[in-house]
């Protein structure tokens, strides 16, 4: 269910492919949140690959993401909020938001959860290595 929500697919799509209800949807993805300790859906997806729960398809950027983008993307990834990542940075919560749009669009991904993904499979990688290091960005060689 979790791969199926990181493939930017909805709760109703999830719920008409598996037969789950959507509120079992919900409390699926609630219930793996608090298991990985993980605040918002994105940070889950993030968790989910670090620790090789979900490994995400290979892919290469087509179009050139910021650097500053990356780093609220990375952010937001990590469970920070906008208005905390705005604050951080000394730019407007409007910078931020443009920034995650930016890289969801480049994405070509509905949710951040989404995004937070298929970045994940991005050669080179692009998403800072962290603690617990992604095997799939580990491979690729993310600095």
């Amino acid at each position: 269910m979790l791969a199926l929500f990181a493939a930017d697919v909805t709760a109703v799509q999830i719920e008409a492919r598996t037969g789950a209800s959507f509120r079992a949807v919900r409390n699926r993805i609630s219930n793996l949140r608090q298991k990985l300790g993980a605040r918002t859906t994105p940070q889950t997806i993030d968790i989910a690959c670090r620790t090789g729960l979900l490994v995400p398809p290979r892919g290469v950027l087509r179009a050139p993401i910021s650097v500053t983008a990356l780093t609220s993307f990375q952010a937001l990834a990590e469970g920070d909020a906008r208005t905390v990542i705005a604050n951080s940075r000394n730019i407007s919560k409007h910078t931020v938001a443009k920034h995650v749009e930016v890289v969801r669009g480049r994405m070509r991904a509905s949710w951040n959860a989404a995004a937070v993904y298929r970045l994940h499979g991005v050669v080179p990688a692009v998403l800072k290595a962290t603690f617990p290091p992604c095997p799939v960005c580990a491979a690729a060689g993310a600095s």
